[in-house]
């Protein structure tokens, strides 16, 4: 196995590789009925 330390993904790279801001990011990471679908696919991990 490797020694390396595996680094976190954090919700400002989530957003941007979703091309979204951070608050509809969160909204999907914390599950919130308040978000479309289409946001959600978008932040989602492919």
């Amino acid at each position: 196995m490797s020694d390396k330390k595996r680094s976190r993904v954090t919700l400002e790279q989530v957003a941007k590789h979703a091309g979204v801001s951070r608050a509809p990011a969160s909204l999907v990471v914390r599950e919130s009925p308040n978000i479309s679908k289409e946001t959600r696919k978008k932040c989602s991990k492919r």
